[in-house]
């Protein structure tokens, strides 16, 4: 069981105290993304309120992550259906040898 030791990080110029589960280096590149991510919005909405650049990364971070679960499902999808289509291939294939005997 790993030890929840505190992790300090910076923010959009703010400092925190994160606790978790999580090694340290990985805490720290979480920060440095949402950090990106806040610091991008910023730019783009030309808005300073922390509160709501925050809340307009956490709806970028969304979209993007349900982006990349379509894509998954996506890719699912097609791992299926090759499946299926080579088990098809496979049992069309042993049908034809079926009646094949080796003596």
């Amino acid at each position: 069981m790993k030890v929840r030791r505190p992790v300090s990080v910076e923010i959009f110029g703010h400092a925190y105290t994160l606790r978790g589960d999580a090694d340290e280096p990985y805490v720290r590149e979480l920060a440095r993304f949402v950090d990106k991510k806040i610091r991008d919005v910023a730019v783009q909405a030309k808005v300073t309120d922390l509160g709501r650049l925050a809340i307009l990364a956490s709806i970028n971070i969304a979209h993007e992550l349900y982006q990349l679960q379509g894509e998954q499902q996506h890719h699912q999808m097609a791992i299926r259906q090759i499946g299926r289509k080579t088990r098809d291939i496979i049992e069309s294939l042993e049908g034809e040898f079926e009646d094949l005997q080796l003596h």
